[in-house]
């Protein structure tokens, strides 16, 4: 086995994991929520999915209060 297979067969949540913040990082919040709450329900006792579900739910309101109080360009002209 390869040393990537044996890190991913240890943490069946990790993949989700990663790929929540991979989608956090480009600002897509509703498929970071999707994959946290995926790895959270792949093992629900693990601290490390508990810290990404928090984090994804806490940037992802700060995404959405950003955009409600946003002007519009035009505004700004």
């Amino acid at each position: 086995m390869k040393e990537w297979e044996v890190i991913y067969a240890a943490d069946t949540s990790r993949l989700y994991r990663e790929a929540a913040f991979y989608h956090l990082y480009w600002g897509v919040t509703g498929k970071a929520l999707i994959n946290a709450w995926q790895a959270f329900s792949k093992r629900p006792l693990f601290l490390k999915n508990w810290f990404c579900l928090g984090y994804c739910l806490g940037i992802s309101l700060i995404y959405r209060v950003k955009q409600l109080t946003a002007r519009h360009y035009k505004q700004l002209i």
